[in-house]
């Protein structure tokens, strides 16, 4: 599976300013037969802790959505 997670932001050029307006999350799933056919897909990994935790709260949260 291949998880996304977009933060979109309003940006305000006149007042230099940004804020978050919103935060998108994706989830993709890839079929077994496209790996065995060449598709290759490289391995990310968190770059701080706090992104680690969301990870681990994103699988969390879809793990208990499919057991439903």
């Amino acid at each position: 599976m291949i998880n996304v997670e977009v933060v979109a932001h309003v940006t305000r050029p006149e007042l230099r300013s940004s804020e978050v307006s919103n935060k998108f999350y994706f989830t993709f799933t890839v079929r077994p037969e496209a790996m065995k056919e060449g598709l290759r897909i490289r391995n990310v990994v968190p770059a701080t802790e706090e992104e680690a935790r969301r990870v681990l709260e994103r699988m969390d949260a879809e793990s208990s959505q499919q057991g439903q």
